[in-house]
């Protein structure tokens, strides 16, 4: 007969306490769940209690479902609270000979996103967001 010691699921699970929400915009950070090519997405984080040297970060997967960049933020938890954010961009959108046009290129980029966020490598949570280029 085989017996296990009993397992302390509280001690082996430290998952933080956090916001995160999509915006298009750091000043009024109204949530968002659609945005533009030309704009950027911003991923908002607050931590609480979370104290000490870490590192956020964000994985954007494009529509094709194909890594198209990764950021990081690495930040020193001090206070109850702690905000940052990242942000997604996407380059060279505009044609550069008609002022207000989109290039071809700009295509790629339309579609369903999503963005998985890691702390300390850790597996969060995935966010999805729709992309248009108008």
């Amino acid at each position: 007969m085989l017996v296990f010691p009993p397992v302390n699921y509280a001690a082996e699970v430290n998952v933080p306490s956090y916001t995160l929400k999509l915006v298009s915009n750091l000043v009024d950070q109204a949530k968002a769940t659609e945005f533009d090519c030309r704009d950027r997405v911003y991923l908002v984080t607050t931590w609480f209690k979370v104290y000490g040297e870490h590192r956020v970060t964000a994985r954007w997967f494009n529509p094709e479902g194909k890594v198209q960049d990764e950021g990081h933020l690495d930040f020193t938890g001090k206070q109850d609270e702690t905000d940052g954010w990242l942000a997604l961009e996407f380059l060279n959108v505009e044609d550069q000979a008609a002022s207000s046009h989109l290039n071809a290129e700009a295509a790629k980029f339309y579609g369903k996103w999503k963005v998985q966020v890691f702390l300390d490598n850790n597996f969060l949570e995935e966010r999805e967001f729709f992309v248009r280029c108008k």
